[in-house]
């Protein structure tokens, strides 16, 4: 179903998005989703800024792949609260 937003309709387009609307609600789903954004744009800022001035070493990667990892596992544990992490 596609929605067109013109302006004045954001009711509509609220009316439109309900039966999508999750069960936790959006405050709630941004503090779980909190440490995997921290941990992925950490990751992301770390292999850029070392990229443009010396170059990502073995050492790096290593750290930029645990954070990712850190970033994964927060992920899952924020969509799987009653499953243990893999």
């Amino acid at each position: 179903m596609a929605v067109l937003l013109r302006p004045g309709t954001a009711s509509a387009f609220q009316s439109a998005c309900r039966p999508f609307t999750p069960a936790v609600p959006l405050a709630a789903a941004a503090i779980l989703l909190r440490d995997h954004g921290r941990y992925r744009g950490e990751a992301m800022l770390l292999r850029d800024r070392l990229s443009e001035q010396i170059g990502v070493t073995e050492a790096d990667w290593q750290k930029i792949h645990e954070l990712l990892r850190l970033s994964w596992l927060s992920l899952w544990n924020a969509v799987n609260p009653t499953i243990p992490s893999p």
